[in-house]
């Protein structure tokens, strides 16, 4: 982590594709930033993964989207994967216990939550998302809006301005 505690400067190697990347570390230092408020943790790991997913769309598709073949051949891929799920888990676990998503299996939950943001991720950069909606939101406030979806508590965009990394 940099000085201020707000960049990682570690980033893994795919071991399917050779290029360093940064996810799993953002993912990461949004849980860590947002040490003790399991609601911003949400958001901003989620906003995280849609940002890698935008800024480096084909490099979201090789290792996010299921293209690597035979990615038991990789065992650092699988690892990192395991790994960047688990850091999900820990994030509904925390929100779970502060009444922010329902009870039940976390690991269950984990995997809606992560559809529902690999989804939106995948639509905003394949350009799925109708102009009308876009034009009345940013991808931000989307996201936002569809965590909404899945908490117990509202969540308003405004509650939630962009903080960089």
């Amino acid at each position: 982590m940099s000085g201020d505690g707000t960049m990682i400067r570690r980033r893994r190697m795919c071991t399917a594709c050779k290029r360093r990347f940064t996810t799993y570390e953002r993912v990461e230092a949004a849980i860590q930033r947002w040490y003790g408020d399991p609601l911003m943790q949400l958001v901003e790991a989620a906003w995280a993964y849609v940002s890698f997913a935008m800024s480096t769309p084909s490099h979201f598709k090789v290792t996010l989207s299921g293209v690597v073949e035979k990615e038991k051949d990789y065992p650092a891929y699988v690892e990192m994967s395991r790994e960047s799920f688990g850091l999900v888990v820990q994030i509904v676990t925390a929100c779970q216990a502060a009444g922010i998503l329902k009870p039940g299996p976390a690991e269950m939950t984990a995997v809606s939550i992560w559809s529902l943001v690999h989804g939106i991720a995948s639509l905003l950069i394949e350009e799925q998302i109708s102009h009308t909606v876009l034009e009345r939101m940013s991808a931000r406030e989307l996201l936002i809006f569809a965590l909404n979806q899945l908490t117990l508590v509202e969540l308003k965009p405004d509650e939630f301005p962009l903080v960089e990394q």
